[in-house]
């Protein structure tokens, strides 16, 4: 099979949630072309879904160092950063995947989730409901945006 071939398969599989076995199509198409990009992206997002962040963290530090505007990638590393407590670093990313894509849902729920972390409620209410006027299903930008509000005596 090609790398494009794996990247397919392991498109197939992320979306019916089989993480493993997309995993392991992302690294054969890796292993085959390392500088397919989107690869690199799907193979990091799959690693952070199975709970490999330190892998998660060099795929989506490639995909930077070859695209330092690629929003997703800064999303899911700015994620993983908040995920261990590197809150300062994650806000520093979440900020700059929104400047890039202001209607990115995700990237302002998590930057909401990470103010939170920083003790900035106000803006996280600011972030969480512009997620959810971009993304009304959206239960985590709900979620941060009442707990901002119950962080600043608004309940």
């Amino acid at each position: 099979m090609t790398s494009e071939e794996y990247f397919e398969t392991g498109i197939y599989y992320f979306e019916r949630g089989q993480f493993e076995v997309a995993a392991e199509a992302f690294f054969r198409a890796k292993k085959l072309k390392p500088s397919f990009i989107q690869n690199r992206l799907m193979f990091g997002k799959t690693l952070t879904l199975l709970g490999a962040n330190e892998a998660a963290e060099k795929e989506f530090k490639y995909v930077l160092k070859k695209k330092p505007d690629n929003a997703d990638a800064l999303c899911f590393l700015g994620s993983i950063r908040t995920s261990t407590g590197k809150h300062g670093s994650a806000r520093e990313l979440l900020t700059e995947a929104v400047r890039l894509d202001p209607n990115y849902p995700q990237a302002r729920a998590l930057l909401a989730e990470c103010l939170l972390c920083l003790g900035r409620a106000e803006e996280a209410v600011k972030e969480s409901s512009i997620a959810i006027e971009l993304h009304p299903n959206y239960d985590t930008a709900y979620y941060c945006r009442a707990v901002a509000h119950y962080d600043l005596g608004n309940w």
